[in-house]
């Protein structure tokens, strides 16, 4: 199973080195609050074992950092306020037909008010994966699973056993990029991989 899954965290929560011998994904968040320099993420790629793959949070310089750190998904996070609503719908529309996705995948993780109907709908019209964490809402589109964990008041929640165990049961064998996204992301992310291989 383990070939199939890549775990990871929202962010580097240890020293570069140090992850980089430990998890196989990183979610590159800087993109998205302020964009480090291109020669930053080169460095990142170079440091890196060849198989390790970066994910990024979209922001302006997205497709430039995606190419320098040979990103393959890029998530696109929407704010609680962005509801299901005619005008939002026909932004996401007009701003998802416009880009040049060459071979990147996109993942769309909502987070306001959206129906599941409307959510399956959009991710089929504009080839979107689902992004959601599967222990509160179970992701409903998309040829592979891109999840991200981050559940509890103040991001605190330490997954227990059995919610990890409902994590694998979940994925299955497809093709998963799990990222864990709280205080205790690093220990859930290396517990998850110790689950995994049993």
């Amino acid at each position: 199973m383990m070939e199939k899954v890549k775990v990871g965290c929202c962010g580097f929560p240890r020293g570069m080195k140090h992850y980089f011998s430990k998890f196989r994904q990183i979610e590159v968040q800087q993109t998205f609050y302020k964009p480090p320099q291109i020669e930053t993420v080169v460095k990142w790629r170079q440091a890196a074992p060849a198989d390790f793959e970066f994910t990024i949070k979209a922001w302006q310089r997205t497709r430039e950092i995606a190419q320098a750190v040979r990103a393959r998904i890029i998530l696109f996070q929407c704010l609680a306020s962005f509801v299901a609503g005619g005008e939002n719908i026909d932004h996401m529309r007009k701003f998802f037909q416009s880009l040049v996705r060459d071979k990147l995948l996109f993942a769309w993780e909502p987070r306001g008010e959206w129906s599941q109907e409307a959510i399956i709908s959009l991710c089929q019209e504009l080839n979107l994966i689902h992004c959601t964490n599967p222990l509160e809402m179970m992701p409903l589109h998309g040829a592979i699973n891109y999840l991200r964990l981050h559940c509890g008041p103040g991001y605190r929640h330490s997954y227990t056993g059995e919610e990890l165990e409902q994590l694998r049961q979940i994925i299955g064998d497809k093709e998963s990029h799990i990222l864990f996204n709280n205080i205790t992301m690093y220990d859930g992310g290396l517990r998850f991989i110790k689950l995994l291989r049993g």
